[in-house]
């Protein structure tokens, strides 16, 4: 027999990223690389390997970059079926689902409006048409560094003000063939056996509205189990009735699609939602991953650098060696483009696409997307 498979998936990559600031003031968070490999891209492999056929990438923040890199997206993974989810305001987890259902759904007529589709379409052409075209011998384009920075408007204190309206597996025909969507946030990197959370999924698909990946950290643990895997509360203050144990949200679930279907339009938070359905029959589960391999570079810059030099190991990762021609200390990542002048000195530092380290420059445990003058000498700092 067969074992079942997920055929969609949506990449959350809309948010501003406020704080990965300022790196994401030049570089939309799913774009920025671990170990030179944005991750988007990660995300991206992981589908693919799971056997993913649809995957739909909402964009917001810095979209343009985006639209870009899913022309090269689609051609450096031919396999998957990528559609883009343009936002003109940030929707939340929520109502970035309930608004992407048409391309999550495009055989269901009873989901959304073609309108924002089109839309999503239209700019997704206009950026692929000056863009080269598969086979033509051109270079694939890079992911351009725009320094504009509108400050982003202030997020609903509640998000969620009407009620949701709770539609069970069955209720209407409309809903039996939607199917369950893996959710994964861009700026979550993991390497996590995504199989055990679809196996987790199915084992109970009709009895639940969710599966939830979770992790245990140094975070806060807002997720609350009971003895039998499901969820009984979301961010409670107190121990939850029924509670057993408290874990972290990994930021990857897999969704039944009747349950996006009855998300409400708008802003919504997707965790807000899914409690609609907590101490029933389709009560939402989690599936604890232990000792997992898990990081949230959304989290802040040094986050982010702490990834990379754990990766990195002490090792030099430079897609171009022959522009990194200063003295090298620690470990060193370096996108192509990037250049480090013959007498300066780069030690512990991440080398984004527009870094050119000057004469007689001393940087240690750095980012870096920008020219450095001549002489400087900076410390844990990012330039932009």
């Amino acid at each position: 027999m067969s074992k079942k498979t997920i055929d969609t998936a949506m990449i959350l990559a809309a948010g501003y990223g406020l704080r990965l600031m300022p790196l994401t003031q030049v570089r939309p968070k799913a774009l920025l690389p671990v170990l030179n490999k944005p991750v988007l891209f990660r995300w991206l492999d992981a589908l693919v390997e799971l056997g993913v056929r649809n995957a739909v990438i909402n964009t917001h923040h810095l979209a343009e970059q985006m639209d870009e890199a899913v022309v090269l997206a689609r051609r450096t993974h031919p396999s998957l079926n990528i559609a883009v989810s343009f936002e003109p305001e940030i929707l939340g987890t929520g109502g970035a689902l309930k608004k992407a259902a048409p391309l999550l759904f495009p055989n269901k007529s009873s989901v959304g409006s073609m309108a924002s589709v089109i839309g999503s379409y239209q700019r997704l052409l206009g950026s692929a048409s000056a863009s080269a075209s598969p086979g033509s011998g051109t270079e694939a384009p890079k992911y351009p560094i725009t320094k504009t920075w509108t400050e982003p408007p202030a997020r609903p204190k509640s998000p969620v003000q009407a009620k949701t309206v709770v539609l069970e597996p069955g209720e209407a025909d409309e809903t039996e063939d939607f199917g369950p969507v893996l959710v994964v946030n861009a700026d979550i990197y993991a390497d996590l056996e995504l199989e055990r959370l679809c196996e987790a999924h199915f084992s109970r698909q009709g009895a639940t509205a969710a599966t939830l990946a979770l992790v245990e950290t140094n975070r806060a643990a807002t997720v609350s189990l009971d003895g039998e895997g499901r969820i009984v509360a979301f961010r409670s203050p107190d121990p939850a009735p029924g509670e057993v144990r408290r874990l972290t949200g990994a930021g990857i679930m897999i969704i039944e699609g009747w349950a996006i279907n009855a998300f409400p339009d708008g802003y919504s938070d997707s965790v807000e939602q899914l409690s609609a359905w907590l101490g029933g029959d389709a009560a939402p589960t989690g599936l604890f991953y232990d000792q997992a391999e898990w990081t949230d570079i959304g989290v802040d810059v040094p986050e982010y650098f702490k990834l990379n030099k754990t990766l990195a190991g002490g090792g030099i990762f430079a897609e171009n060696m022959e522009l990194i021609r200063g003295k090298v200390k620690g470990f060193l990542i370096a996108e192509d483009g990037a250049k480090v002048a013959e007498s300066a000195e780069v030690d512990n530092c991440i080398l984004l696409r527009g870094a050119e380290v000057g004469e007689r420059v001393r940087l240690r445990n750095c980012v870096v997307a920008a020219p450095v003058p001549d002489d400087s000498v900076i410390s844990k700092g990012v330039v932009i």
